[in-house]
């Protein structure tokens, strides 16, 4: 069949991350490092009950480790995301990607050629603008060509970017 090998890639999803409400979690998880429980509940909107049942299905896969501690008496629980979550995550979202129709991937990676040819103008890279990695690397701009200052464009080419 032309469509099998997309189609086992698809059946393969891991399905401890392929939840939504899984999925929520690992993916706030991969970008703060650690999250406390109620931060987590707040951010999914998740009850609390949803959040327990979800975090250990993501603890009996060896995705999450949940710590428990206390504050004075009050209980305090603490979310990290393992290695073997990390790479989960990551193995799923390629698996995504493979799954999408080939002119859509092309038309990606068509933008995102674009995007940086567009910033190299400026000697930056697409990371310099996601702020998602700047808040997880604040010394970033350091290492920027241009010894830590972003040359912003011209007012007539700021569009571009």
């Amino acid at each position: 069949m032309k469509h099998q090998e997309t189609l086992n890639r698809i059946a393969a999803l891991d399905a401890a991350i392929h939840n939504p409400a899984r999925l929520m979690i690992v993916y706030l998880l991969s970008r703060q490092g650690a999250l406390d429980y109620l931060t987590l509940m707040r951010e999914t909107q998740l009850s609390s009950g949803n959040l327990t049942t979800h975090l250990n299905t993501l603890a009996g896969s060896s995705y999450i480790e949940i710590v428990k501690s206390f504050r004075g008496r009050k209980p305090h629980t603490t979310v990290h995301l393992t290695a073997p979550g990390r790479a989960a995550y990551e193995n799923w979202g390629q698996q995504i990607w493979n799954a999408l129709p080939a002119g859509f991937q092309d038309s990606i990676r068509k933008r995102i050629v674009h995007q940086e040819l567009d910033l190299s103008r400026y000697n930056l890279a697409l990371q310099d603008w996601d702020t998602s990695y700047r808040e997880s690397n604040p010394y970033r701009s350091a290492t920027l060509k241009t010894g830590g200052r972003i040359p912003w464009p011209p007012l007539e080419e700021a569009w571009t970017l």
